[in-house]
């Protein structure tokens, strides 16, 4: 009579991405204290969901939902709209990749290295080379962000909160491996011959050098 969907993307109850969000047929009607009972048998068998769960009324509970509400409220039982699918958004993927190299969480005015995994409380102005992005403000695809990410072939996503986020925090100045997938990211404790691994592959097999023409002396006008 009902479905479990996961919602990568959204907030969840305790602040953190990641939401299920629990629905019964589109015109079902159950009381809150249905709603209440049903969600505690699923978080006693999944216990997954603590913390991470949400009631998704469809068109048969809104009316009902509307109605007892302050319920929902005073048991601190969370319930996700449809209006709230873009509002609270608190992962989003812009560019889908793995990569390896230290963590810094930026403060204004520090350049990273092309080794350095940045995370931004604000979106910089400019941004040189980097192994990989985490912004904590939300970026469209086509911003100056995603598209450095984009041609250098490194993960780029928005993390809400992200330099406030304990596992984050304590990764700050270490090397890590980050990803970003559409389900999610990961970013977890690497070690030096990892990223060294990392970076030869990035390296040309064979020495590059451009092609010189010596023959042009003369500055070209514009036009």
């Amino acid at each position: 009579r009902g479905a479990i969907t996961y919602l990568p993307r959204l907030l969840n109850p305790s602040g953190t991405a990641g939401l299920y969000i629990i629905d019964f047929q589109p015109n079902d009607s159950y009381a809150f204290e249905d709603i209440q009972r049903i969600q505690n048998m699923l978080i006693e068998k999944m216990p997954l969901l603590e913390g991470r769960v949400a009631f998704h009324p469809l068109p048969g509970n809104l009316a009902r939902y509307q109605q007892e509400k302050e319920k929902y409220a005073k048991a601190d039982l969370a319930v996700h709209l449809d209006s709230d699918l873009y509002r609270n958004i608190a992962f989003l993927p812009l560019n889908r990749a793995k990569s390896y190299g230290r963590l810094r969480i930026m403060e204004p005015n520090e350049r990273p290295s092309p080794q350095d995994i940045v995370v931004y409380r604000t979106l910089p102005n400019q941004m040189p080379r980097v192994a990989g992005v985490i912004t904590e403000v939300r970026q469209t695809p086509l911003s100056h962000v995603n598209l450095r990410a984009v041609q250098d072939r490194i993960p780029n996503a928005f993390i809400k909160d992200a330099s406030s986020q304990a596992e984050i925090r304590a990764l700050d100045g270490k090397l890590v491996e980050y990803q970003v997938t559409p389900q999610g990211y990961r970013i977890q404790p690497a070690t030096r011959s990892e990223v060294d691994r990392h970076l030869r592959k990035l390296r040309p097999k064979k020495p590059q050098s451009p092609p010189r023409n010596l023959a042009i002396e003369e500055i070209k006008p514009l036009d």
